[in-house]
């Protein structure tokens, strides 16, 4: 039962290898479908996949919790991202884009069912860490980590799908719905305002710095090299 709801859990937010749905909805659907689908819907399961995952985590070993979804984080991470390479339709890009993306807070979701034996015996994880104890601070700040990866995320994304919304509203007479690479050619000298955005918004799903991209990534990967095994503190 608990790796079946994992799989429904896995399906929803499009990890490596439950993703193949990803793709061909995200193209097909309307742009503005396609932009609730890749920001709230997937924000929405990876709320409830943590609040049904710590409700049930106690009952199972967190080894395995642990490294189940650290596996997927590592699937979902190197093929989302060698998928979106060969890519020449935007939405595919971005669908692809979505699924790395996943694997990103897969990575973060993983971190709060660390056990202490892989991290120095060090009492870091939510099924470890007491309220009171020396680690309790990890554990408010993976929830930080989470919330804010969503939240930077969700803003990009819905941006990115809303300049292509504008693009294809404005353009729709001429092009249609098709969304060629060839199609953003030229558009900062056709609309260099959204030009900008959509470069603004892709450099932060890219995680360039200063984007709120890199924030996001950068917050997760600080809180994994605080669960290193070895001696030391915070």
């Amino acid at each position: 039962g608990f790796l079946l709801l994992g799989a429904g859990f896995a399906f929803k937010v499009a990890a490596v290898p439950f993703h193949m749905w990803t793709p061909d909805v995200y193209e097909g659907a309307p742009t503005p479908v396609t932009a609730l689908m890749s920001a709230a819907v997937k924000s929405a399961a990876f709320v409830a996949m943590v609040r049904t995952l710590l409700f049930l985590g106690p009952s199972v070993t967190p080894e395995v919790v642990f490294a189940g979804l650290a596996g997927l984080a590592a699937l979902t991470m190197v093929g989302g991202n060698l998928m979106a390479l060969p890519q020449r339709n935007v939405k595919r890009m971005l669908a692809y884009s979505s699924i790395a993306h996943a694997g990103y807070l897969l990575l973060a979701v993983a971190a709060l069912f660390v056990p202490a034996s892989m991290a120095g015996n060090k009492d870091v994880g939510v099924m470890q860490a007491s309220p009171l104890g020396p680690a309790a601070w990890l554990s408010a700040d993976l929830y930080k980590g989470i919330l804010f990866y969503l939240l930077a995320y969700t803003v990009t994304t819905l941006g990115s799908f809303g300049v292509l919304s504008a693009i294809e509203r404005r353009e729709d007479e001429t092009r249609g719905s098709t969304w060629d690479l060839d199609r953003l050619s030229g558009l900062a000298q056709r609309k260099p305002g959204w030009a900008a955005a959509m470069a603004l918004f892709m450099l932060s799903l890219g995680g360039i710095p200063p984007t709120v991209g890199f924030m996001g990534k950068l917050l997760i990967f600080r809180l994994w090299l605080h669960l290193r095994p070895g001696p030391g503190g915070r």
